[in-house]
């Protein structure tokens, strides 16, 4: 299962908007790498581990 989490819209309208635009896009960032660098379980179905285990053979 994907670890995602919908957020809302962050309304913000001053001086620094291009300065936070980019913290967030970081932040962000930041959030997605963590996410794509966690292990996660193969899932296989009996048929792909039968093909897998005669590729794998020696």
């Amino acid at each position: 299962l994907l670890n995602y989490e919908i957020t809302s819209h962050d309304l913000y309208r001053r001086s620094d908007t291009l300065e936070r635009f980019v913290t967030k896009i970081e932040e962000e960032l930041l959030i997605i790498q963590k996410d794509l660098l966690a292990s996660a379980e193969i899932i296989l179905t009996p048929r792909d581990l039968k093909e897998y285990n005669k590729i794998t053979e020696c």
